[in-house]
């Protein structure tokens, strides 16, 4: 089961991920990326331009972004997903583990 933390200064990904900073390109999430409890292997097609590394998840085409490096890439990477998948959630939503 997830341990969610609702304090009130803890952003939605955050309290769904179970950690007091989550952080990433995203000026509300802050500069470091902890991924936490909600660890999932997705498959990241990426490739250069002239200035950017580009990249979007086989699993989610319509999420894609970029960064100055490989490792700034997948940092934002992630956070695009996680953004995307606590878009709309009100901040008192609550956690139940289902089997699908």
């Amino acid at each position: 089961m997830f341990s969610v933390d609702k304090s009130p200064n803890s952003s939605g990904v955050e309290r769904f991920l179970g950690k007091e900073k989550v952080s990433g390109s995203n000026p509300d999430l802050g500069s470091s990326f902890m991924l936490g409890m909600a660890d999932t292997q997705m498959t990241m097609v990426y490739w250069q331009s002239e200035n950017f590394w580009l990249g979007k998840l086989l699993e989610h085409p319509e999420i894609m972004t970029q960064g100055e490096s490989l490792e700034e890439l997948e940092e934002n990477i992630r956070d695009a997903y996680l953004m995307m998948a606590m878009d709309e959630v009100p901040g008192d939503y609550q956690l139940k583990e289902i089997r699908i």
